[in-house]
């Protein structure tokens, strides 16, 4: 549980650095930008208003997640397609001036692997590769490729703009890859700590026959699984990730460092339910204690729903009166 607390701690940290950056950098580069079309200095080949545009979706993502819960991998994998395709957008436009705009693609795939393993890294890497290669050809049949005469007798400023892109894609490379050190060991300390993992078999083969015994191995079993329930519940209670329409077992195998079956053989032997069972339960729990606290006097029932975890409202009808045997209206009718 603590582990879970940690980890979701540093994630925060992450993602409150990693956007306060990002925003510094577009900002530095608006005034830049701003600067050299007064003094008609040639140094950006993409226009100011790009820069405004993408400082305030930095400015509005970074409120978002600091007023409410948020999906970690969820929100960074949105943020690695916007990155992946606002860098191919460049590289059409500047690859045949410079190929140091490729290394833009570094943090992408930092990020990439982050988010997902290595052997799937290995791989988007090599498209990556492939995509570098092909990528001049592509903006030259499709002309949409700069003249290597924007900066001609300017060679300062493309010195300028390819030390920048060498700076930039070496600090986010190096901090992604900082911090995913970092959840890694984070997810790692439970086991050095000496906490017993739920998900691994104890061996058939012991040298006490009393222990090799399938009444012990029945019994040692259920105490896991017991355990692995506890765990559960206590998660829900002080966590409430139900509270999240994209939670699933998976996610919730991840809390608990475990795997899908383990927690699935543990809440149907120790909680006889199924994992959406549980997670509804929760939900309209959490629905009716805040109705019996007239919350819905200063919030719609939409929002009383969805911060329960609810995606629509047909399926939080049904659940609700599937739980309780009435609709949302009667509920409050009747308290």
């Amino acid at each position: 549980m603590e582990r879970s607390k940690e980890l979701q701690k540093k994630e925060n940290e992450f993602s409150k650095r990693f956007f306060y950056s990002i925003l510094g950098v577009l900002f530095l580069n608006m005034l830049l930008s701003v600067w050299s079309n007064y003094v008609g200095y040639t140094l950006y080949v993409v226009p100011t208003y790009l820069f405004v545009i993408l400082c305030i979706l930095a400015i509005y993502t970074g409120l978002l997640l600091y007023k409410v819960k948020y999906n970690f991998r969820a929100v960074f994998i949105i943020v690695l397609c916007v990155f992946f395709i606002l860098f191919t957008y460049l590289s059409l436009i500047l690859s045949n001036i410079s190929e140091v705009i490729f290394l833009y693609y570094f943090p992408v795939v930092a990020l990439f692997l982050m988010l997902t393993d290595f052997k799937k890294t290995l791989l988007f890497t090599l498209a990556i590769m492939v995509l570098c290669y092909v990528l001049p050809k592509i903006s030259l049949s499709l002309g949409i490729s700069l003249d290597k005469s924007v900066f001609e007798g300017n060679h300062q400023a493309l010195k300028f703009k390819e030390y920048e892109v060498v700076t930039i894609s070496t600090f986010y490379t190096f901090f992604i890859l900082y911090y995913m050190v970092k959840f890694i060991e984070i997810k790692n300390k439970t086991s050095t700590e000496g906490e017993t993992d739920p998900s691994v078999e104890i061996p058939a083969f012991s040298l006490n026959v009393a222990d090799a015994s399938p009444l012990r191995e029945e019994d040692s079993r259920v105490e896991r699984l017991q355990h692995l329930y506890n765990r559960i519940i206590i998660l829900f209670e002080e966590e409430k990730p139900f509270q999240y329409p994209e939670f699933n077992i998976r996610t919730l195998a991840d809390k608990v460092n475990s795997n899908t079956s383990y927690v699935s053989a543990a809440l149907n032997k120790m909680g006889n339910k199924k994992f959406n069972q549980l997670v509804n339960e929760y939900r309209i729990e959490q629905v009716k204690i805040l109705m019996k606290e007239n919350v819905h006097y200063k919030f719609t029932l939409e929002h009383i729903y969805t911060n329960a975890g609810f995606s629509s409202q047909s399926t939080f009808n049904r659940i609700f009166k599937e739980h309780t045997g009435l609709t949302p209206t009667e509920y409050i009718e009747r308290l």
